[in-house]
């Protein structure tokens, strides 16, 4: 099985759910950009979402340096924001691509896969944290824009 989020050029929408620091769920909605340069590979994020208080947008930016021939793992940066800058490591696992990262200081800590469910669609999960308390996780769909 040969992976296709972030390997290859593409834009992909997403739908599900997120969950707050108070386990409200809200449907959600997002976009990933993946583009490939001489430095690296992109991946431009947002997720989007109802609150009481109106729409409220995440936005995220991943650099990710390519992965050397043969190894399983590679380093990740996330510019977000609201959190700053986390850094750490994207892996494969068989049909999952994992992402754990964390702030310099570690308060700030992210927890994320993605699991291939075809070439063109992903399940992704995810979790973070800031000084030990739960900022929010989520449960989306990932499919390629045609």
């Amino acid at each position: 099985m040969e992976h296709t989020f972030l390997f290859r050029e593409a834009e992909w929408v997403a739908n599900g759910n997120y969950s707050d620091e108070q386990n409200r769920r809200r449907p959600a909605t997002g976009s990933s950009k993946i583009s490939h340069t001489e430095k690296g590979w992109i991946n431009a994020g947002s997720m989007m979402m109802l609150a009481e208080t109106g729409l409220v947008t995440f936005e995220n930016r991943y650099f990710i340096t390519p992965f050397e021939e043969g190894k399983e793992y590679t380093d990740l940066k996330s510019e977000n924001p609201a959190f700053g800058t986390l850094s750490g490591k994207l892996m494969l696992v068989g049909d999952s691509i994992l992402a754990v990262c964390s702030s310099e200081d570690g308060s700030t800590v992210s927890v994320e896969y993605l699991r291939m469910l075809d070439e063109a669609h992903y399940e992704n999960r995810g979790f973070l944290l800031k000084n030990g308390e739960k900022v929010g996780s989520w449960d989306l769909e990932f499919h390629q824009k045609e």
